[in-house]
């Protein structure tokens, strides 16, 4: 999940204190200058600053478009509840995080998973859960120190207690979503896995096709899918974008797929640590209404450089912990067809 730990919110606050005395006349800097900055001061440890900015990112506080980094209305308004530029989060700015990012944010998901297990306490008006009755899973070490630390919820060795003035706000947010049961959740990871499996090797014939047709018999042959070699690199294939004879991968390929008529996708912190890292290398192939039965026909959206398309259209959403994106099939798109195959893309 793409929340921060509690020793992060210093970093981050000097982060975006430092993008508002780097902007310039026009509200922004370059990205290199913002991180150059943050780094030459130390606050007494070492920090990553691209994962804080990934974390701001997520919390909808900056924007990257081909390298400049700006201010959204939010962070503007997040650096004004730090008039004395604080490194500790001032009570304004907690207020902001939990008002509009923890439960109408980016993180309303991972908060309503959260909360779901939490009873309500009618004696005191609030919801809790009980470690006697539903211990909580260690997954979830990280978002109840959080918690803790904004003051949404209290803690001792029998319960873990929300804060009565946010029990209106829980109920609400409980209620906006079903949850699922572990079973059910074990059943849809390995649907997800097994479907993903198959996109893959469908991705990998069309890349070989493509290569082929472009005259490029040599780097068609190695097109390789290195999911299950290694998971933790950020992508499923490598490719080649075949405008040259080189036989160095220089085409790295994500693969997401859905039975559905909608592209709608979880990324995770990684995938997107490692397209902003590769930027124009990086590809996401995008296949909607994708039939395991028939791998040697399917028409993917192919996204070059992910990350600067969904900074430049606002109208596509992305929600999460891992990135949930929707909503990309109202980006203009052009279609490319020949006697073999289609695709589709958007420039």
């Amino acid at each position: 999940m793409l929340l921060p730990d509690v020793v992060d919110f210093k970093p981050i606050n000097k982060l975006l204190i430092s993008l508002s005395r780097l902007s310039t006349s026009t509200g922004n800097c370059l990205l290199s200058s913002l991180i150059e900055h943050c780094q030459s001061i130390s606050i007494g440890w070492i920090v990553d600053y691209e994962e804080i900015i990934l974390y701001c990112q997520n919390g909808r506080l900056l924007t990257i478009i081909d390298n400049i980094v700006s201010l959204t209305n939010l962070g503007q308004q997040f650096v004004y509840a730090n008039k004395e530029e604080y490194l500790e989060l001032t009570n304004e700015q907690k207020n902001i995080i939990v008002e509009q990012i923890v439960f109408n944010g980016s993180w309303e998901h991972e908060s309503r998973i959260f909360f779901s297990s939490f009873k309500v306490n009618l004696n005191l008006g609030t919801y809790e859960l009980s470690f006697e009755e539903n211990p909580l899973q260690a997954r979830f070490n990280k978002i109840l120190k959080v918690f803790i630390f904004l003051e949404i919820v209290e803690i001792n060795q029998f319960y873990v207690r929300v804060f009565p003035k946010f029990s209106l706000t829980i109920s609400n947010l409980i209620s906006r979503d079903k949850t699922i049961t572990e079973e059910e959740l074990e059943n849809i990871l390995s649907e997800k896995k097994r479907l993903g499996s198959a996109a893959e090797n469908a991705v990998v014939e069309f890349e070989k096709n493509r290569l082929l047709n472009l005259g490029k018999k040599l780097q068609a042959e190695l097109v390789r899918k290195i999911s299950s070699l290694n998971v933790a690199e950020g992508y499923d294939i490598e490719s080649f974008n075949g405008n040259s004879e080189n036989i160095i991968p220089d085409r790295f390929i994500e693969v997401k797929a859905t039975k559905s008529d909608k592209f709608r996708f979880y990324w995770s912190v990684n995938e997107m640590k490692v397209a902003t890292q590769k930027r124009d290398s990086y590809f996401l192939y995008l296949i909607k209404n994708f039939n395991e039965n028939k791998i040697s026909v399917i028409s993917p959206l192919i996204l070059q450089n992910p990350i600067n398309i969904f900074e430049k259209f606002p109208e596509v959403k992305i929600e999460a912990t891992t990135f949930l994106v929707e909503n990309i099939d109202k980006i203009p798109m052009y279609k490319f067809m020949n006697d073999q195959f289609q695709w589709y893309q958007i420039s």
